[in-house]
């Protein structure tokens, strides 16, 4: 028997489905780039050319791809969202940055950095070929360098922010901020397709997601997520240059963050998160914030987990999870 849906839940069930379409579009287009690259691989066999150049042609054609496979299904989901008579809410990019942005950026990075020493305890079951030992077997050059911080810090910061910031999570807002930021951390999280990624990804998509509803513009998280991407970067350069001096180097880094991190944690906790309201000025004319259980579209939390499986959502969640275990 066919389980009747009022308003919401089917507005809700269709958001869902075509957060799953284009979930699997990104599949596509981020596999599917691979094997061009690897077509631009077997090219250069017939027109050699410098090691330098391969490197640089190459890396620069992957943060290209990598940039497309996330910004077309973010073009998908919004034709597929009007088509389906659903309004598609823009991202906020007013471009503000938060007074508080160096604090959120060690809170974050130190958070982030203690959620990923987690993953990496229980993860190291799975058999992980690419280690850090095998990434870099020579000093970098500054060229390498700059161009690894092209394609793993601003491109990652821009176009995953637009994707799972920008427009999943304000397209789930209707249906209550706790909903919308924990949708878009789990497909974040699952998108990595890597066990030794899939905890450290979730905690720093609920950071962002936070970060996006408390700021309201998408630009202080494309900043943090640039620079905590930045500074995994540092921990190659490290490894890869100075390699002798490199465990000392970074503990004196981890130990600076960690203190500047929890004292920026206590402060921006007490804050934001202060249920103390502010009664000087009155409220006569003065829009409050919303309380984080509103919703414009409320829909119980039992139906939101069923209904969250729609078919192509399913199909994504398969085809991550057959990756995740190859």
């Amino acid at each position: 028997m066919k389980l009747e849906l009022n308003g919401v839940e089917t507005r809700y069930r269709k958001t869902m489905g075509n957060l799953g379409l284009t979930m699997c579009l990104f599949l596509v287009l981020f596999y599917g780039s691979s094997l061009i690259l690897g077509s631009v691989s077997i090219f250069f066999l017939f027109f050699p050319i410098s090691e330098i150049w391969y490197n640089t042609v190459s890396d620069l054609l992957y943060g290209a791809f990598y940039l497309l496979a996330f910004m077309l299904p973010v073009l998908l989901f919004k034709k597929k969202m009007q088509s389906a008579g659903i309004r598609y809410r823009s991202m906020y990019a007013q471009p503000k940055i938060s007074p508080y942005l160096p604090m959120m950026l060690f809170a974050v990075i130190f958070l982030i950095r203690t959620a990923s020493y987690l993953n990496a305890g229980w993860s190291s079951i799975f058999d992980d070929s690419q280690s850090m030992d095998s990434w870099y077997d020579s000093e970098m050059q500054p060229y390498q360098i700059i161009i690894e911080f092209i394609i793993t810090c601003v491109v990652p910061g821009f176009c995953e922010e637009f994707l799972f910031r920008g427009a999943i999570l304000t397209n789930c807002l209707p249906f209550g901020r706790t909903k919308a930021i924990l949708i878009s951390s789990i497909l974040f999280a699952i998108m990595h397709a890597n066990p030794a990624q899939l905890f450290y990804t979730f905690v720093a998509g609920v950071l962002f997601g936070i970060i996006y509803e408390k700021t309201g513009s998408i630009w202080n998280c494309v900043i943090l997520h640039i620079f905590n991407n930045f500074f995994s970067l540092i921990d190659d350069v490290l490894f890869a240059n100075f390699y002798e001096y490199s465990m000392l180097i970074s503990t004196v880094i981890e130990g600076v963050i960690s203190i500047l991190g929890i004292l920026s944690i206590v402060f921006l906790c007490v804050r934001f998160f202060s249920k103390k309201q502010d009664l000087s000025d009155g409220f006569y004319q003065k829009e409050l914030p919303a309380s984080d259980s509103y919703a414009v579209c409320p829909i119980a939390a039992s139906r939101a987990c069923s209904l969250f499986f729609a078919p192509t959502m399913l199909a994504f969640l398969v085809a991550s999870i057959l990756t995740i275990i190859i």
